[in-house]
């Protein structure tokens, strides 16, 4: 008869888990586990319990609100599995592994931008600087081109106090403002589903104005390369 394990533990949440020994992080791989779910969807399965509440503080309130849940709910449509799934990987492994790491990202922007919206949701911020340094550079970038809209909508799920919201935010307003949107009846239906970041994007592009008064034609046209 298999032992069942009791889900209710008692873990305080560490502030670098990095900073651990190695017998320490693998003792929090010990112990119950749990399924996260994204709205209804179950998407990462036998989560250690003790290490989410360990590194994550949205995980540590919610089982510490909930002491015996075997689920952590997360809303969609501040969640993207991908992202939630790669953090899973990574909390399990750097408690796993015989020396910590970081969250690495990969070569695609979009699932990039996932990682960091799911990790900045779960509070995992001291750990994504790399990653967000990454973004940054890649959203303010003119040799890829601008974002595609698929992009642009991750990053709009940010909050609007967001690091990489906020640069996102400046970036296309000065676009909009010296007319270098390329399509900007396309762009204004994307704004129109994104009400949040089309009242940024005005905001911005109204203290452009106030500073430095409308574009002229020319200078438009000058920095638009034609």
């Amino acid at each position: 008869m298999v032992q069942k394990i009791d889900p209710i533990i008692d873990q305080e949440l560490i502030k670098d888990v990095r900073a651990l020994g190695e017998f320490e992080r693998n003792a929090l791989a010990q112990g119950p586990t749990v399924t996260i779910f994204i709205g209804q969807k179950p998407t990462v399965y036998e989560m250690s319990k003790r290490v989410i509440m360990a590194i994550s503080p949205l995980a540590n309130e919610y089982f510490n609100n909930d002491p015996a849940a075997i689920e952590l709910h997360i809303p969609s449509d501040k969640f993207h599995w991908v992202g939630v799934l790669v953090l899973a990987q990574w909390m399990t492994h750097v408690c796993k592994s015989p020396r910590p790491f970081s969250i690495r990202g990969s070569h695609n922007p979009l699932e990039d931008i996932s990682i960091y919206t799911a990790a900045r949701g779960l509070g995992l911020d001291l750990y994504i600087h790399p990653i967000f340094t990454k973004l940054e550079e890649f959203v303010k970038g003119t040799e890829h081109g601008l974002l595609h809209y698929e992009e642009l909508d991750a990053i709009c799920k940010c909050d609007s106090d967001d690091r990489l919201f906020m640069t996102t935010t400046s970036v296309y307003a000065r676009l909009r403002y010296y007319e270098q949107i390329p399509d900007p009846e396309e762009f204004d239906d994307f704004l129109s589903k994104h009400p949040r970041f089309e009242k940024a994007l005005d905001w911005v592009q109204t203290n452009l104005e106030k500073r430095n008064g409308k574009p002229t034609a020319s200078i438009c046209h000058e920095l638009g390369g034609d």
